[in-house]
């Protein structure tokens, strides 16, 4: 008679040790599964939103020249819930800076907004006086100069096409290497506040003409206030050759 199989003696102990040890085995793979899926998704959902806040910083760039570098910050963008469509946004009035700070919303599947700040840089062409331009001197090509660098750290109305600037008139003196401005320049049609100007009524069949004095300053195309030489003041439309058309 076959004497029966040797089986070794596991005591319970040891056998509720195993057991402990492979469900937290298991528990551990899965835990480890599921990090590395949020983790994996919190990256997607992060490079979304540097995805968004870089086109509309761009869409808001539209219209300038030069070379656009952007520098996002999504520091503490973990701590929100992964979005599937964020949106980002500046407003409309918001001028073009060096440093802008985006709004960021998310709808679904959480709801939330937050600010992402973004550095900002726009190296292109700007334009300097070629040499030293005299009050009322046309600016002409030889009197333009143009050079590179960032865009964003010079003044409001900084010229940088050529066409804004030639044909126009120096309002005040510019010294040759100093930044051309819109404000620094008139049109050479434009009228000066105290020039006489000649006043025009057009009606069916007749034209008259007198003069007056400019109220203030103004551009072609452009309202304008003229005291006429009898002390009363009209209102008209600046034309070009220091004319004013009086409307009837």
């Amino acid at each position: 008679m076959r004497s029966p199989p040797f089986l070794p003696v596991v005591r319970p102990a040891a056998l509720l040790a195993r057991l402990r040890a492979g469900l937290f085995l298991a528990v551990a793979t899965a835990a480890s599964t599921t990090t590395a899926a949020t983790d994996a998704e919190t990256t997607t959902a992060i490079s979304l939103v540097r995805e968004q806040v870089a086109a509309a910083v761009r869409a808001h760039a539209a219209g300038w020249p030069g070379t656009l570098s952007l520098d996002i910050d999504l520091q503490g963008l973990e701590r929100f819930a992964p979005c599937a469509a964020p949106h980002a946004s500046l407003p409309p009035t918001q001028r073009l800076r060096s440093r802008l700070s985006v709004a960021v919303r998310c709808d679904a599947p959480e709801r939330w907004q937050t600010y992402v700040q973004v550095r900002v840089d726009l190296h292109g062409p700007y334009l300097v006086a070629a040499r030293t331009l005299e009050q009322g001197q046309l600016v002409g090509p030889d009197a333009i100069e143009a050079r590179e660098g960032d865009l964003l750290a010079l003044p409001r109305g900084a010229l940088h096409d050529r066409d804004l600037a030639l044909g126009r008139v120096a309002t005040r003196r510019i010294g040759a290497g100093q930044l051309l401005r819109d404000n620094a320049l008139r049109s050479a049609d434009a009228v000066q506040r105290g020039q006489t100007v000649r006043l025009i009524v057009r009606g069916n069949g007749f034209v008259a003409s007198s003069e007056g004095e400019a109220l203030d300053s103004a551009e072609p195309g452009s309202p304008l206030q003229v005291r006429t030489a009898s002390g009363q003041v009209v209102g008209g439309i600046v034309m070009p050759g220091g004319v004013v058309e009086i409307p009837l």
